[in-house]
Formats: structure tokens, C-alpha cells, sequence
């Protein structure tokens, strides 16, 4: 009688199964398989405690500068067009010479995370804990025997 096995568990099988099995000549695309295997599975599966935790805070990068756009030109709009303009150059160094921002700007970028610390824990004093399943680690083997 065939035992029934979870999703994620079919899925680790299915992996071993197609790196053991390098006799198959596949193609891109979805490939049937319909094979009957007996298999070896030797070891030991380590299971953590669930943990609750808050999601991580995501300071979505327009979202931040369309406040800090949207503060300046309220309270220094004299000074608002050429924040406008700046901006505009760093999102475009940043997409074409990322490489030159860590060089030329690392005192701001330690300052930045600092700021992003602080909203992290502001986020986290304010947020729904999730529970988070315990992680499960398997150390051992999978043999396909035929």
C-alpha cells in the first residue's frame, strides 16, 4: 500500500530523484514523470522551536522620498526644485555607477542605517508578531534504489 508523503517532502524527493537520475535527457519545459522507485532515506531531521517575530520593515525607496520631497517643498519650497533635480541625478548614478556610491558617500550610507535601525525598532514596538514554524533541517541520504 503506498504511503501518502507531505508537498514539501515529494518535492525535496523529487530533487534527489533527478540529480540521481542523470540518464535523463530533459528540455526546457514541463516533462511528465511516471516512474515507480523504492528509496533509502538514512538520517536525521533537526526541528527548531517556532519563534514569533515581526515582519521586516520594507522603507519602499519612492515612499521615503516622496515624504522627504513633499516636506521640503511645505515647509522650503525655495530650496524644493533643486532637491527635485538632485534626486533625480542619484537615482540615476545609482541605477548606472552603483559602485561610486559606497566609494563617495559611506559616512552617509552608516548614517542611513543607523536612521533605518530606528525604524526597525519604531516598527517593531508598533507590528503583529507572526509566528514562524520552527526551521527543519534534514542531515543525511536519499538513495533511489531501482
Amino acid at each position: 500500500m503506498p504511503t501518502k508523503i507531505k508537498p514539501h517532502l515529494a518535492v525535496a524527493l523529487g530533487r534527489t530523484f533527478s540529480k540521481q537520475i542523470p540518464d535523463l535527457k530533459l528540455t526546457p519545459g514541463a516533462q511528465t514523470v511516471d516512474t515507480e522507485l523504492n528509496l533509502r532515506v538514512c538520517g536525521t531531521i533537526d526541528v527548531k522551536e517556532d519563534t514569533e517575530a515581526s515582519p521586516r520593515f520594507n522603507a519602499q525607496l519612492e515612499k521615503v522620498l516622496a515624504v522627504v520631497l513633499g516636506n521640503i517643498e511645505e515647509h522650503m519650497p525655495d530650496v524644493s526644485e533643486a532637491l527635485r533635480a538632485d534626486i533625480a541625478r542619484a537615482l540615476k548614478t545609482c541605477a548606472v555607477k552603483p559602485q561610486t556610491i559606497e566609494k563617495r558617500y559611506s559616512k552617509e550610507i552608516l548614517v542611513i542605517e543607523d536612521m533605518m535601525k530606528v525604524a526597525q525598532a519604531a516598527y517593531e514596538k508598533k507590528a503583529e508578531k507572526k509566528t514562524r514554524k520552527g526551521a527543519r533541517t534534514f542531515v543525511g541520504t536519499v538513495e533511489v534504489i531501482r
